[in-house]
């Protein structure tokens, strides 16, 4: 959990470091990952004075990349985007791996029951066992604007093993 902690405090880092603040999408390289980002608004996120999140790590399975379509997460974030609760999408591969991690901000931790209803994240869900050969999802807390580096505190982490039939689900609570 503590190098879960230390990727997502290495994404808020870069957050708060990127010089090029443009609405939208953005792609770009450092010398560990490739980033792929979506901020709808930096003026917004810039004034919110604390938010909530999700941290997304995820393992690959060999041919993992070729059973999740490109299109799905862009397709969750800009909904979810449009609906005006998301933050910031942040998605990271890192080059020691491949492991996937997503920073997701949003304004509050009930919007994200918006994504019940979402036909591309239920898509995203059910292609996961396929993808991956596990992942931890954790529920986090900002204590602060989000582009300025805050503390982050992990609430919960659900672990999902889908190496094991039925895949193994465990919650832990910090």
């Amino acid at each position: 959990m503590s190098r879960d902690l230390s990727t997502l405090e290495y994404i808020l880092d870069a957050l708060a470091d990127r010089r090029a603040r443009r609405t939208g999408w953005t792609i770009w390289r450092d010398s560990q990952a490739a980033h792929r980002w979506l901020v709808p608004s930096w003026d917004r996120l810039a004034e919110t004075s604390e938010a909530a999140g999700v941290g997304f790590f995820g393992q690959l399975r060999p041919g993992g990349v070729d059973a999740f379509p490109s299109h799905l997460e862009p397709r969750v974030a800009e909904t979810a985007a449009e609906e005006g609760w998301l933050l910031a999408y942040l998605n990271v591969r890192f080059d020691d791996g491949p492991v996937y991690a997503n920073l997701v901000i949003v304004t509050e931790r009930a919007a994200l029951q918006a994504l019940a209803r979402d036909a591309a994240h239920t898509e995203a869900v059910t292609r996961a066992a396929a993808t991956y050969e596990s992942i931890r999802i954790h529920r986090l807390a900002l204590a602060g604007a989000p582009a300025s580096r805050p503390p982050i505190e992990i609430l919960e982490t659900l672990t999902i093993d889908y190496g094991c039939s039925p895949p193994r689900r465990e919650v832990r609570v910090a």
